[in-house]
């Protein structure tokens, strides 16, 4: 009985006790078809590519997340640049950019953050600085194609775009926006990164042991749905 009384508290309720958004779109959606749109109305305008392609999107990105395929690339990332903080600002914008051209921007901003708060504290930085250059990056990426968001989609299909067509019209411009983005933030942001860099270089030793802790094979929680997320993201 508790567990039922939960679910059906974090259905009906978000984070600030008012109804949750999933329970209010469909109470509109309901509330649109009985008194707005025809069931001939409903059919024309719903976009159905988008709605599949959201769906698949979703299955795969969950897969990957399940299987713990964020966090490897991150660890993977965070020990090839020995934990430098200079080179995390560069990294890490990239890496949130790139991820966010072909997956939803907020499940990257998810294990990137996440990522960011547990390498900051490894390092004795703090993530904000950090975590405000990879959102940026993120939906910067995000713009870059057709699949990097669902607005992308519809725009997208509803003018008959190809893949390529949007990324020779939105991608150039994006990837010079966030050539922009990460030299401003290492900017805006230099005495904290560099700091940090000086007094991590005092001491290489302990450094090298943080780098040594990181361990990305331990990221992975299913071998076999790590593969099959690959595969499947990949193939689409």
């Amino acid at each position: 009985m508790d567990c039922l009384r939960n679910l059906r508290s974090f259905l009906w309720t978000d984070h600030f006790g008012k109804v949750s958004r999933t329970i209010a779109s469909i109470f509109g959606a309901i509330l649109a078809f009985l008194f707005i749109l025809t069931p001939q109305d409903l059919l024309h305008y719903e976009n159905w590519e988008t709605i599949l392609f959201v769906f698949g999107m979703m299955t795969v990105i969950e897969t990957m997340n399940e299987s713990g395929f964020f966090r490897w690339l991150g660890l993977h990332s965070a020990r090839w640049v020995k934990l430098d903080p200079l080179k995390l600002f560069i990294l890490f914008p990239f890496i949130a950019a790139f991820l966010s051209a072909f997956v939803d921007s907020i499940t990257v901003m998810l294990f990137m953050s996440t990522l960011t708060i547990e390498v900051a504290r490894i390092i004795g930085i703090n993530p904000l600085p950090l975590i405000f250059s990879e959102i940026c990056a993120s939906n910067i990426g995000g713009a870059s194609t057709m699949v990097g968001d669902p607005p992308n989609v519809i725009l997208g299909t509803y003018f008959g775009l190809s893949f390529m067509d949007f990324v020779k019209n939105t991608g150039l411009i994006a990837w010079i926006g966030f050539g922009v983005n990460t030299p401003f933030f290492i900017w805006f942001y230099k005495k904290e990164i560099f700091s940090a860099r000086e007094r991590l270089h005092e001491n290489p030793q302990w450094l090298q042991q943080q780098v040594d802790t990181l361990n990305p094979k331990e990221a992975i929680k299913d071998k076999w749905l790590f593969a099959v997320g690959l595969i499947a993201f990949f193939m689409s």
